[in-house]
């Protein structure tokens, strides 16, 4: 059984809707640059948001192996 690995999962969750949100900003005119200028101020610290999420995920697992 593979281990759960929270900083990669929340990485990879985080890269799919900041590339999903540049996409849009893009179809709407403007560059790849500006989308992603306007993606990460719209997220604001996403440095924060991360070490939230990775921590919910590794109180999560833990409550798993609890109840398994």
């Amino acid at each position: 059984m593979m281990r759960p690995n929270p900083e990669r999962d929340v990485d990879d969750e985080l890269r799919f809707h900041t590339d999903m949100r540049v996409k849009e900003f893009m179809a709407q005119g403007m560059s790849e640059a500006e989308a992603r200028a306007a993606v990460a101020k719209r997220l604001g610290d996403v440095h924060a948001a991360r070490s939230e999420c990775v921590e919910l995920t590794r109180s999560r697992e833990r409550g798993k192996r609890w109840t398994a």
